[in-house]
């Protein structure tokens, strides 16, 4: 019903009451007709049965059939009355004007169902009147009631039914007719009804679809009079709004172009649009002075005409994918470098983007080309490239680019069947001249030499300065023979060379290293620190020499075992991979002073071996100087282990435990690690009688005023120290009174011996008596049987350490036994 126009709604409501109340209204007359009908029939049936029912009395009395049968007759000409039929009392047919079904005279007249025919019947009665022949009195046949027979008049329906038809007929068109002339009435009054209001409706759908000028006629009165004046206002209304904000669109977009034109015009950028067929159709002032045209005679002409491209490299000329840009509707971008010609034959280097003009329905109607002059950039930028893979002093390549220049000849080596050298160049007394006359006679020193190698080499090898004094040189396509033969020409040449400066005159050599470039290096660093180990070799034999790397060349390959401890080291230090250890040092004698201890120990986790003993990396580190760092890190880690136990002066921690750190004879020297001690007590508050140093009788000797007043300092706090490998020195005795410490530690080579070596038993037990003299107490190392136990204990050592009393372990797990006083003195 809603979907329902306001049209059909009102013709509904006009029409169906009508017609509902014209059906009814000819219903009833029609039924009303019909029982007319049928009543009519029936009083006519009635009223022939009741005429004829006196007139047949006397010839019922007489047996006068014929006189009843002309009475009869002559009532039956109606074309109503189907049959009359006269009876006696009993029922026995006297008369009749057609036979009923076959009825016989005297017989009894049956029953008749047939809807189509109705009966009515009339009783004939003896009315006691002397008629002719008949005397007043009972008439013969007559029952008491004075009944002498009865009349029975049939009358036929066909006529009636006929009638009815023709009401029926009748009635149901004047109601169709009634019906149409209603419909026709219905709808005009729906029309007149809803007329303004269909025309108030497709003005309303013309303003909603943008006609603002539609007016409605306003003729009506009352409420659609108001509403046809409302929507004419609204739309006037809505009109002038709509024209202000075209107007203020106008304006707007007038400003946008503005700038728009203003922006591209005094961009730095040249602007170029297309239209779908390549066609140029404007040029900012920009990209007129970078191509030479103007837009006045570059419009309409294609883009290739005016955009007059090569490329920077090959000079083959480059034309311009419009196409592409707008077929495929993608953004152009060259990564390789483009030059444009300009009109008058200038050229430019530039960096362009070009992307498609779409429309509002998404469809690509042209393409805007952005490009700018990158010339300087460019220029730049190689500068730099330049700058970035060359040496500024000498303009020889520098180390970085050397190596990706090595790293190329590898792979040549690995995928062709090819040869290469690396030369690796080390001045020597170079740095008396930068020490004699300065660095710019040094610079001009380095700039003439590399002149005079650079003409000796050939031009496709690869020449670089790696820094200070050291040179790489790459010999492409050699052999090592002929590679061997280059190296002493530059080594004669370097001999050969005279540098003068301020009338000093100055003779300089070269140490080489030679390796050949094979398959067997797997990585650049690999390959440059063998040759690096090689030419360190040839300058460690006597400098000015060449030193040709061989696989099984011993010097190179311990040379490159320390280089790789030392990478290891260094990436340790960063990666904190540093693990450490503790062995137990106990007293062996019952008494009440002596308390266990514990030496620190140090390995190295390595992700592919595992744990790593420090005599693999000590030496490398004591080699490269980097002790002081080992030492350092040690000291930090084991003060703040410490802290975290609870040994620190503010938590009033037991001295009964001891921890023992080694000291490099490095660190020692080193003014340095004092003040990183002090600083470390003093941030961990760790309680400092707990800490012993231990020092080896070697490093202490070696600076003795400086040991000294480092131990002095740290025993002012409240930390012992205790001196290492005691007996391995030529004059251990000698420089014992003059160091200040408190333990001695026999060397494991005199304790591991003591049971089968006599001699090693009275150094042994010397050692131990001068100790107990001096007030020192003494340990034993190496202690790793129950014999050697027992014979330290009987020279009169007061500790003993090694596999026999404890196998290092994890410091944490020492410390978490010391909580929980797991530990104890070796037995008697």
């Amino acid at each position: 019903m809603n979907k329902l126009t306001i049209h059909t709604k009102v013709f509904l409501v006009t029409l169906l009451p009508l017609s509902v109340t014209a059906v009814l209204l000819s219903s009833y007359f029609i039924y009303g007709k019909i029982a007319d009908i049928d009543q009519a029939l029936d009083a006519k049936g009635q009223a022939v049965a009741h005429l004829l029912s006196p007139a047949s009395e006397y010839g019922v009395l007489s047996g006068n059939t014929e006189s009843l049968t002309k009475l009869i007759y002559a009532s039956a000409r109606d074309r109503d009355i189907a049959s009359i039929t006269v009876s006696d009392a009993r029922g026995r047919v006297i008369a009749h004007t057609s036979p009923e079904g076959g009825v016989a005279p005297n017989s009894i007249i049956p029953a008749r169902s047939d809807p189509l025919f109705r009966a009515y019947n009339a009783p004939i009665y003896y009315t006691s009147l002397v008629v002719d022949d008949f005397e007043r009195g009972t008439a013969p046949g007559s029952d008491a009631s004075g009944l002498i027979g009865n009349i029975r008049v049939v009358v036929t329906r066909e006529h009636a039914i006929a009638q009815q038809g023709e009401v029926l007929v009748n009635g149901l068109l004047i109601t169709t007719i009634a019906l149409l002339i209603t419909a026709w009435l219905a709808a005009l009054m729906a029309r007149s009804v809803t007329s303004p209001i269909r025309k108030l409706t497709e003005v309303a759908k013309s303003i909603r679809d943008g006609d603002l000028k539609q007016r409605v006629d306003n003729h009506s009165s009352g409420e659609l009079g108001i509403l046809e004046e409302a929507i004419n206002t609204m739309a006037q209304s809505l009109d002038r709004a709509r024209e202000r904000e075209r107007k203020l669109a106008e304006d707007e977009l007038f400003i946008e172009k503005v700038k728009a034109q203003t922006t591209l015009e005094s961009l730095g950028e040249g602007v170029i649009t297309t239209d779908a067929n390549g066609a140029v159709t404007y040029l900012n002032p920009a990209a007129e002075k970078l191509t030479g045209w103007s837009f006045a005679d570059a419009g309409d002409r294609q883009l290739h005409e005016v955009f007059n491209l090569i490329s920077s490299n090959t000079r083959v000329a480059v034309r311009y994918p419009v196409e592409q840009c707008i077929s495929e509707g993608s953004t152009i971008h060259h990564d390789l470098v483009l030059t444009l010609i300009r009109h008058d034959g200038k050229e430019f280097i530039i960096q362009d983007t070009a992307t498609p003009i779409r429309d509002s329905n998404d469809t690509v109607v042209g393409m805007v080309l952005v490009f700018h002059d990158y010339s300087k950039l460019h220029r730049m930028s190689e500068r730099l490239a330049y700058q970035a893979a060359h040496d500024d002093l000498t303009g020889l390549l520098n180390r970085r680019e050397f190596e990706a220049q090595l790293a190329k000849a590898l792979t040549e080596v690995n995928n062709q069947e090819t040869e290469h050298a690396l030369c690796y160049i080390d001045l020597d007394q170079f740095k008396i001249v930068n020490d004699s006359c300065g660095h710019n006679a040094g610079d001009e020193l380095l700039r003439q030499l590399t002149h005079q190698i650079h003409d000796k080499i050939r031009r496709h090898d690869i020449f670089a300065r790696l820094g200070g004094d050291e040179f790489g040189i790459i010999l492409k396509d050699c052999s090592l023979a002929s590679a061997e033969k280059l190296a002493y020409l530059i080594k004669d040449t370097v001999n050969a060379f005279r540098f003068t400066w301020q009338r000093h005159t100055f003779e300089i050599g070269a140490s080489i290293g030679l390796v050949p470039i094979t398959d067997s290096h797997v990585t650049t660093s690999e390959l440059m620190m063998t040759a690096d180990s090689a030419c360190y070799i040839a300058k460690d034999k006597g400098r000015n020499r060449i030193h040709i790397y061989e696989p099984t060349d011993a010097d190179v390959i311990q040379r490159s075992t320390d280089m790789q401890w030392l990478q290891k080291l260094n990436q340790s230090l960063e990666s904190n991979r540093f693990v450490l250890y503790s062995q137990l040092i106990t007293p062996i004698k019952e008494e009440p002073q002596l308390a266990d201890h514990y030496e620190i120990l140090i390995r190295l986790q390595d992700p592919e071996k595992g744990l790593i003993p420090p005599q693999l990396f000590i030496p490398a580190a004591e080699r490269y100087q980097l002790m002081l760092s080992v030492d350092q890190w040690v000291i930090k880690t084991v003060f703040a282990m410490l802290r975290e136990a609870g040994f620190t002066r503010s938590a009033g921690a037991s001295t009964c435990t001891g921890f023992s750190i080694n000291l490099s004879a490095q660190s020692i020297t080193d003014g340095a690690l004092l003040d990183f001690i002090l600083e470390q007590f003093r941030d961990t508050d760790v309680n400092p009688q707990v800490i012993t140093f231990e020092i080896t009788e070697t490093a202490a000797i070696a600076n003795l005023a400086r040991a000294i007043n480092f131990i002095e300092k740290l025993k002012e706090l409240g930390c012992r120290f205790s001196l290492d490998d005691f007996g391995s020195g030529l004059s251990s005795f000698g420089y014992l009174s003059s160091l200040p410490v408190d333990c001695i530690k026999i060397d494991g080579r005199f304790v591991s011996d003591i049971v089968k070596n006599p001699v090693s038993r009275s150094i042994v037990e010397s050692i131990a008596h001068i100790g107990r003299v001096m007030g020192l107490q003494t340990i034993a190392e190496f202690v790793e049987s129950d014999d050697i136990l027992r014979e330290a204990r009987d020279c009169g050592i007061d500790f003993a350490q090694g596999y026999g009393i404890e196998h290092p372990r994890p410091f944490a797990d020492a410390l978490e036994d010391l909580e929980s006083g797991e530990t104890g003195k070796v037995a008697s």
